[in-house]
């Protein structure tokens, strides 16, 4: 998940336009991090759930999860500063999925270790 999230943040980067930029890593951070997830083999194996499912509800949970870390964006920001904020969106988003798809994660050994998405 951290991966996802510092690849789409250092495609974003090149922006100069800090509003444009804030506009785009949103997009991108709730249109493809879903997409990506979902079709990861973790989420395959590991949840009950269709990759329509999936996606959806991380569609839901990286909004959510943006909205909380947003405010750290910031123009005067590094570009490591940023990647961080990304692998707190990107940990949030995935500890929110796991957290409310317990139902439907499989007993599977590998699953139950501790998530990719895990620090």
């Amino acid at each position: 998940m951290k991966k996802i999230i510092l690849l789409l943040s250092l495609n974003i980067l090149m922006f100069a336009d800090y509003k444009s930029f804030k506009i785009d890593i949103h997009k991108k951070i709730v249109e493809e991090l879903p997409r990506l997830a979902c079709s990861s083999e973790m989420y395959k194996e590991c949840y009950s759930v269709s990759e329509e499912e999936c996606t959806t509800l991380m569609a839901l949970f990286a909004e959510s999860c943006f909205k909380t870390y947003e405010n750290n964006m910031t123009a005067d920001k590094t570009l490591n500063e940023l990647a961080e904020v990304g692998n707190k969106i990107g940990y949030c988003t995935g500890f929110i999925y796991d957290m409310t798809l317990q139902k439907a994660k499989k007993a599977d050994v590998q699953c139950i270790k501790d998530p990719k998405w895990s620090k």
